[in-house]
């Protein structure tokens, strides 16, 4: 976990802030880093952007960086050892024009 930067909000919202993340990082199976935006309004939370792949890692955000860096590559070695072939294909000819209906 990185550090958390608290904008005053309530334990409600800080609540709702976390019930939230952590379901969007389940529901997308998301894994390391991500980030997402949020905006409040009225105390209630919507989520705007999630960045799966943030442009750059920030270091003043986490307490140790480099514990965290570390656990990334450790995890990211697990998974890759534990991930299971999967392929999807989807057959289509979108760049044929003369293929859509009219």
């Amino acid at each position: 976990k990185g550090h958390e930067i608290n904008p005053k909000l309530n334990e409600y919202l800080l609540n709702k802030i976390k019930e939230i993340g952590i379901g969007v990082y389940d529901l997308f199976g998301c894994s390391g880093i991500i980030r997402i935006d949020l905006m409040i309004k009225d105390e209630k939370v919507f989520v705007n952007e999630v960045n799966t792949t943030p442009g750059a890692l920030a270091n003043y955000l986490f307490s140790d960086f480099k514990k965290i860096i570390n656990e990334l590559i450790n995890k990211s070695i697990i998974d890759f050892k534990n991930q299971k072939q999967i392929i999807n294909s989807y057959e289509t000819n979108i760049l044929n024009i003369k293929s859509m209906k009219k």
